[in-house]
Parts: structure tokens; sequence; C-alpha cells
């Protein structure tokens, strides 16, 4: 598992944080079948489809996946998702 060290905001989320992201699957690209990766729903669609661009022809998964509730929250939906 691999985390950043400060946590972004789904709202904050910009070009250079979806390049930073395709470098770190090519940086793991060989360790892993495949990768997901954990985001707020505020933007997800938009880091989706950078990376798919940024990714092009990757041979391997990319899966995006969150919740709209935060884990924080009692009544939450991150651990179903």
């Amino acid at each position: 598992i691999l985390q950043w060290d400060t946590l972004v905001d789904s709202s904050n989320m910009d070009p250079d944080r979806w390049v930073l992201l395709a470098e770190q699957i090519w940086t793991y690209y060989f360790n892993y079948d495949g990768f997901v990766i954990l985001h707020g729903t505020d933007t997800m669609s938009y880091s989706a489809s950078a990376l798919s661009f940024i990714l092009e022809n990757l041979d391997k998964p990319v899966i995006f996946t969150g919740s709209q509730i935060p884990f924080c929250e009692v009544y939450n939906d991150a651990r179903r998702n």
C-alpha cells in the first residue's frame, strides 16, 4: 500500500497531482497486477479521465473508488465501497 504523506482533498486535485499519480503507477508497474486509487468524489471523474489519457495503452487495470460520506462519520458508505 502506498499512501501520500499529506492527503489531498479531492477538490484540490490538479494536473500536477494527476502526473504524480501516473508516475507512481509507472514506478510500481511491474510489482502489481493492477492499481486501486482511493479518491474523493468531488473530482474523481476528472482524475480518472486525465489518467486514462496519461496512461493510454496501459495493460493493467487502474480502479478509482471512493465514498460519498467520509469514513469518520458514523453512517458512511466507505467500508461498503
